[in-house]
């Protein structure tokens, strides 16, 4: 009875700091609700964990993450954080303003100016995809030396995008020349140096393929390589 006893003691004790441990913050059952954060350009699954107080595995669990070195901006993590954040308290209420009586102005009234509203953005007639665009440089522009494209790279299944280019404005064959396996928005998708090529027309061509090998239309911009 006297071995029974203090076994019992032992497995109570184990108990006492065992569970605690398994229920720490940082897991579904912590009763914290659930954050959804959407990765930005600068991030790594270290830096997300520390700022919830998880660890990097627990965020790769709950995210199905295989490669904790790769995660993609725009995808949205779901974290348990380990601590509850406390709302914060409602802002206090805003003092009426005072009563201010019109003074007749003394110089003439200046008519408003209307608003200068920002031009849209024209893709090339060819790119019919926002997903495939190459914004710059534009059709039939005459370049010289080192080529930078800018422009979108991107899909909601998002494999990688390649870049071409092929002598005359219908060209028979494609030379890659650059691509890359991260989605790009807005921004610079790779360049081309020009010198190695005659001076002519050339074509351009972005594709970007998605996980079951398909792809967009592709977008095409001629360039004069003086």
């Amino acid at each position: 009875m006297r071995k029974f006893g203090v076994l019992m003691v032992i497995v109570l004790l184990l108990s006492a700091i065992l569970v605690p441990a398994a229920s720490a913050g940082g897991t579904p059952s912590s009763g914290c609700p659930p954050v959804h954060y959407r990765v930005v350009r600068g991030d790594n699954l270290t830096m997300i964990a520390s700022r919830y107080g998880v660890s990097v595995w627990q965020v790769a669990r709950w995210n199905g993450i295989h490669n904790i070195d790769r995660i993609y901006i725009g995808s949205v993590l779901v974290i348990y954080p380990a601590r509850c954040h406390r709302p914060a308290p409602p802002p206090p209420p805003r003092p009426k303003p005072p009563v201010v009586h019109p003074v007749p102005p003394v110089w003439p009234p200046v008519q408003p100016v209307p608003p200068i509203w920002p031009v849209p953005p024209t893709w090339p007639a060819a790119c019919t995809d926002q997903r495939a665009v190459i914004a710059s440089p534009g059709n039939g522009a005459h370049v010289s030396g080192w080529v930078t494209f800018t422009g979108n790279a991107t899909h909601e299944n998002f494999k990688f995008y390649k870049l071409e280019y092929g002598a005359g404005s219908n060209p028979g064959d494609w030379h890659w020349f650059f691509g890359g396996e991260w989605p790009i928005w807005h921004g610079t998708l790779g360049a081309l140096n020009t010198d190695i090529l005659a001076s002519g027309v050339y074509t351009i061509r972005l594709t970007v393929v998605d996980r079951t090998s398909n792809y967009p239309p592709p977008c095409q911009v001629t360039i004069v390589v003086r």
